[in-house]
């Protein structure tokens, strides 16, 4: 009887010091992440021929397409509101505007 709450914390130890903190990959990065980087090869892939801001959100919305078809397994959360998706959308610009050499350089 002694024994089981030292095999818990031995248990609980190993299960929190045990994972591999150094994992970095797309599981680690958050929504608006991966759609800001989505983005920005978009953007280095669009012609000159649209205004900036105008090649921003059609990027934008390209990218969150395409992150929802191909990780629909992940079931992000999504907030489907009008205040949800403006939250999103200047998260993911304001992402852009300092991981995305091409915007960097247009502001």
């Amino acid at each position: 009887m002694k024994n089981i709450p030292l095999f818990l914390l031995v248990f609980l130890t190993f299960q929190i010091y045990g994972q591999d903190s150094t994992k970095k990959g797309l599981d680690e990065l958050s929504y608006e992440n991966i759609i800001a980087k989505k983005a920005c090869i978009c953007l280095s892939e669009t012609d000159s021929t649209s205004t900036p801001q105008q090649a921003v959100i059609k990027c934008i919305i390209k990218a969150k397409n395409k992150v929802h078809e191909e990780d629909f397994e992940k079931k992000y959360k999504r907030d489907y509101t009008v205040e949800g998706i403006r939250g999103l959308n200047k998260k993911v610009t304001n992402l852009l505007s300092k991981n995305c050499d091409i915007v960097s350089k247009t502001n």
